[in-house]
């Protein structure tokens, strides 16, 4: 009797997570939504750093994501990189120029951040498991504007 009470009792919270699932896969935006135009474009030959001199410290990274190619709204590429404990550090470069973006909106740290290549739009959701002291466990929805995010309400 007992194993069924917990069976039933497993069911149900089951069906209430993935009702929960559900809800807010209809509030947040689409990444159809937020189309970009592709293009084939060889990677910049090198990365410009001339605007963000600390980019100098990750130059590697940052060279390797370059030459790896777009990943993240059209021409973009999105490198990041480990900086201590539960610590993930991210720039944008663009991938025709070489030129970096170091913005800093994005929480790679205490969320998972889901991007693509055809989009503009980058949702972040927060880690169920990080460990890291996260202030904020709330899901986000920004879009790239060419030089940065910009949040979604």
């Amino acid at each position: 009797m007992r194993v069924l009470s917990i069976s039933i009792a497993l069911s149900i919270l089951a069906c209430v997570s993935n009702s929960r699932d559900t809800e807010s896969a209809h509030t947040l935006p689409r990444f159809e939504d937020f189309q970009v135009p592709q293009t084939s474009v060889p990677p910049a030959p090198k990365l410009d750093t001339a605007h963000n001199p600390d980019a100098k410290m990750f130059r590697t990274v940052l060279q390797s994501a370059l030459q790896s190619g777009p990943n993240f709204a059209g021409h973009y590429t999105i490198a990041t990189w480990g900086c201590g404990t539960q610590c993930v550090s991210y720039a944008v470069i663009d991938a025709v120029t070489g030129r970096l973006s170091a913005d800093s909106v994005l929480d790679f740290s205490c969320h998972v951040v889901d991007f693509r290549k055809t989009s503009s739009l980058v949702i972040e959701r927060p880690m169920k498991e990080s460990g890291a002291p996260c202030g904020d466990t709330s899901t986000k929805a920004f879009t790239w504007n060419g030089t940065g995010f910009q949040p979604i309400k």
